[in-house]
C-alpha cells in the first residue's frame, strides 16, 4: 500500500468527518479558488480582447474588482475579517 504520513497542520483546516484527519489549510482552499477565478477571467478577456480591445479591458478590470468584493465579503462574513486572507 505504501506509507502513511500524518502530519497535524496549525490553523483553521477542513478535516475528515470520520477519523478527523487534517485534510486542508482553509486559507490555501479559498487562495487557490479565487486565484482559479481570477485566471479564467483574464483567459476570458484574451479570447474576447481581439474583437473591442478597448472596452475588454474595462470589462475585465470591473469583473476583477467584483470578484475581490465578492471573496471580501465572504471574509468578513464567514472569518471575521481576519488578516491571513489580507495578501
Amino acid at each position: 500500500m505504501g506509507r502513511i504520513f500524518m502530519i497535524t497542520l496549525e490553523g483553521c483546516v477542513y478535516s475528515c468527518k470520520h477519523c478527523f484527519t487534517h485534510l486542508a489549510l482553509i486559507d490555501d482552499i479559498i487562495s487557490k479558488h479565487v486565484t482559479a477565478k481570477g485566471t479564467t477571467l483574464v483567459q476570458q478577456a484574451e479570447d474576447a480582447a481581439s474583437n473591442a480591445p478597448g472596452v475588454q479591458e474595462q470589462v475585465l478590470i470591473r469583473k476583477i474588482i467584483k470578484l475581490h468584493d465578492k471573496y471580501m465579503a465572504y471574509v468578513a462574513d464567514y472569518f471575521q475579517n481576519h488578516t491571513l486572507f489580507h495578501k
